[in-house]
């Protein structure tokens, strides 16, 4: 998702693994919409909370991702 809206992964994945893996557990994604400004506000929330660190966080199930997305894009 991060990748369909942004057009870039949301980690370099060109860099050594332990770095990569570092990057993925401790540190928190680009704001999408910093990097394209047409990506709507609620869009970059729910994107940036599927990438959540802490999985409470996280959208709960598939359905759920699906609904918000649908919400979220709607307008």
């Amino acid at each position: 998702l991060y990748l369909a809206v942004t057009g870039l992964p949301p980690f370099d994945p060109n860099q050594p693994l332990p770095k990569l893996f570092d990057q993925i557990r401790r540190q928190e994604v680009a704001s999408p919409r910093g990097l394209n400004p047409l990506v709507p506000a609620g869009l970059d929330d729910l994107v940036r909370r599927t990438l959540a660190k802490d999985p409470a966080a996280r959208p709960k199930t598939p359905e759920d991702l699906l609904g918000e997305l649908l919400t979220v894009t709607a307008g």
